[in-house]
């Protein structure tokens, strides 16, 4: 059974990459519902394979956690502060947590875009609708409707 430092250390970690969700999901949903066409910053094409601005900057907001809490807790050594050592810690693991969502997700993505030789629609193309989905067509069995008049 785990010891409840053990339980403390992976609800930190937990927090730390829900977080890093939390922060990607809101950019993400932000860049669905609200940018413009013209992309914006962060939603910029950096160039093939590297993901795009957003999931970069998600990437980057998982360090300064990490590095507080690394700070903290050496000034915490350094003054014999045993609070602050563990407050430290507990920090220098959230931003562990978040970068174990972060790495991953930012894996994924250049995967992605590396093995993606699909173009993506343009603008031109959902104009003039040659990015619409497939229908069928031919000797294609058509829905029954019948209509009775009383």
């Amino acid at each position: 059974m785990p010891e409840q430092k053990e339980i403390e250390d992976f609800l930190t970690r937990f927090g730390g990459a829900l977080t890093g969700a939390a922060e990607d999901a809101l950019l993400e949903s932000y860049f669905n519902y609200a940018v413009m066409p013209g992309h914006p910053f962060p939603y910029v094409d950096l160039g093939y394979p590297l993901p795009f601005g957003d999931d970069l900057l998600v990437g980057g907001l998982s360090i300064p956690p990490w590095v507080i809490g690394y700070l903290a807790e050496e000034e915490g050594k350094k003054r014999g502060d045993t609070k602050m050592q563990e407050m430290g810690k507990a920090l220098k693991k959230f931003g562990e947590g978040d970068v174990f969502y972060t790495v991953p997700m930012l894996i994924k993505n250049m995967l992605i875009r590396a093995t993606n030789t699909v173009p993506m629609p343009t603008q031109q193309a959902q104009v003039t609708g040659a990015g619409r989905p497939y229908q069928p067509q031919g000797n294609q069995p058509q829905p029954v409707s019948m209509v009775y008049k009383l």
